[in-house]
């Protein structure tokens, strides 16, 4: 897990020479580590939004935002940000319409307190593999739940 917390926290400097660590890591891997190979049939924002309902299914966008709410236009494009919890994915990194975005739910533990805006506003304009399960809505837009994993793009 602490290879993971790094992970997320050095995501836009080092993201891809962390997977050759993991790699050569063997059997000492943990469980929760994919392999970027595990990426390869991701859905685009846009084509997501044509899947609701698929569970574990993986996810590829820019994280532009957070402070989600269930407001027309509740989602925050800036820092400061106040809540932890949530992030907003689209799939251009200048995306500003809530319209364009999906919703991705933060669960508590390790992955919400190295993934989330408050504490890590540098991940803000990053591009990310999530893998979760596709709702309908999640502050009133498509969106991400049961997220199990956030993988930076090394393509």
């Amino acid at each position: 897990m602490k290879k993971y917390a790094f992970l997320l926290t050095a995501l836009a400097a080092v993201a891809c020479n962390w997977f050759s660590e993991a790699e050569n890591s063997g059997a000492n891997a943990k469980a929760e580590i994919a392999e970027p190979s595990d990426t390869t049939g991701a859905l685009s924002v846009a084509r997501a939004r044509e899947h609701l309902g698929e569970k574990k299914q993986w996810v590829k966008g820019y994280i532009v935002g957070g402070n989600l709410s269930s407001s027309a236009t509740g989602i925050r494009f800036e820092p400061p940000f106040t809540s932890d919890t949530n992030l907003a994915i689209a799939d251009t990194v200048t995306v500003v319409l809530k319209s364009s975005c999906l919703s991705v739910q933060l669960p508590s533990g390790e992955l919400r307190e190295t993934a989330n805006l408050v504490d890590h506003p540098q991940l803000l304009g990053t591009r990310v593999y999530i893998l979760g399960d596709i709702v309908e809505a999640y502050y009133g837009i498509p969106g991400l739940k049961n997220v199990t994993k956030i993988l930076p793009n090394c393509q």
